[in-house]
């Protein structure tokens, strides 16, 4: 099977955890032997180095990205002159034209679409090539007013007879005949309620942890240290406040390891958030390849996940389960789909520093129920399984192929 998978992001140039699920699925399918050629945006993120051999193993980051400030600032809706937008969307459209006709796809694999071109999907509708949605976040809802170029003939659909001689695609796609994944319920309800698009036929399929980064691994019941690992996105929507608030009512001798990317005035106002003296050395700012993040989860006391938005699943927390590390969080959105107060974690209220820090406080004094929540956590990550995610997405794919149909006149 020929899949095109089309996403806005895709690693390293990535600050989403549905990149991530998307890079590993695409793996999955290569070594099932189905050919993949991953089409993505130009879009990169500070520091990141461009790898020149990357297109060779079936990543092309020839798209533009409607917004350019990745992992920079915070997102804004763009606004660019019509000129930039007719010249963008030119490429944009002109690329896809030429990877399905040269590439051929069986079927086209729709991951995150927020700021990109939506004329691509509703291109590879009238060509007539199946479609599989993988809903891991919310574009569905947002997309529509990310893309400039579309909102500019929803807005004026007057304007559309006058480049319509240019050949330019112009309206949104319908997805209807598309079929559909959804990461959680909590997600597609939300999906359902608040988008354009209705998906009743959509299956959910709950994603899984890669064994071969993060084996199974049992609680070594070792000494209790005071340290606390928050790994994810820099924004303040993950509830990093709280978790710096709750820093101050927690010993002196407690350390925070914040691992991840994103906004980068975020940690100077962590560290103000907590005061002096000491800020500096109670929390340390990083990031890591992925391949090293089971090692900095071991090393952890407690991983904290106090997400304050609905997460469309969050797999942190089956993460460092799978690592043998307790987990504090805040169960939201489809995270709260296998997140068990007092059974594999311990939950608490979004936006509460107090509670949080009892949380942590509790594990730290209560050896007998760090290990009864490691050994749940063990078992809800044997339950996740990515292998088992992945073969189901992968049936998913292999349903649309075969349903393709003649092109659209």
């Amino acid at each position: 099977m020929r899949i095109l998978v089309l996403t806005n992001q895709y690693p390293p140039h990535s600050i989403g955890g549905y990149a991530l699920s998307c890079q590993s699925i695409v793996e999955h399918f290569a070594l099932r032997g189905h050919s993949v050629y991953v089409l993505t945006s130009d879009a990169s993120l500070p520091g990141v180095a461009h790898d020149p051999d990357e297109a060779s193993r079936g990543v092309h980051r020839d798209l533009y990205l409607w917004f350019r400030g990745l992992g920079r600032r915070e997102p804004k809706v763009p606004e660019p002159p019509f000129r930039h937008r007719l010249r963008y969307e030119r490429r944009n459209q002109r690329i896809l034209r030429e990877v399905l006709l040269a590439w051929r796809p069986d079927v086209v694999s729709v991951w995150e679409m927020g700021a990109m071109s939506l004329s691509t999907l509703t291109l590879v509708e009238r060509a007539g090539i199946p479609m599989v949605l993988n809903l891991h976040d919310y574009w569905p809802q947002y997309a529509p007013q990310w893309d400039p170029w579309l909102r500019s003939f929803e807005l004026r659909p007057w304007v559309r007879p006058f480049v319509a001689p240019l050949g330019f695609v112009t309206t949104a796609p319908e997805l209807s005949s598309a079929l559909v994944n959804v990461v959680s319920h909590s997600l597609w309800e939300t999906t359902a309620g608040e988008s354009r698009w209705q998906f009743p036929g959509a299956k959910v399929i709950a994603f899984g942890v890669d064994p071969l980064l993060f084996p199974l691994r049992e609680s070594e019941g070792r000494e209790w240290c005071w340290r606390i690992l928050y790994v994810g996105r820099l924004d303040w929507a993950k509830g990093l406040r709280t978790l710096a608030l709750a820093i101050r009512h927690l010993p002196d001798n407690a350390s925070l390891d914040v691992v991840g990317n994103g906004d980068p005035e975020l940690p100077a106002t962590m560290k103000e958030i907590i005061g002096e003296p000491g800020a500096a050395g109670r929390v340390r700012f990083s990031s890591c390849p992925r391949s090293e993040l089971a090692e900095r989860y071991r090393a952890a006391d407690v991983v904290v996940f106090p997400s304050e938005w609905d997460e469309p699943f969050g797999l942190v927390p089956l993460e460092a389960m799978s690592c043998g590390v307790p987990v504090v969080a805040t169960g939201t959105g489809g995270s709260g789909e296998y997140l068990r107060d007092g059974e594999n974690c311990l939950l608490f209220p979004p936006g509460d520093p107090v509670r949080l820090a009892m949380a942590v406080q509790r594990l730290a004094s209560d050896p007998w129920l760090r290990a009864k929540v490691v050994e749940g956590g063990s078992r809800t990550a044997k339950r996740h399984s990515l292998e088992c995610s992945a073969n189901e997405i992968e049936n998913l794919h292999l349903a649309a192929a075969r349903l393709r149909s003649e092109p659209a006149r």
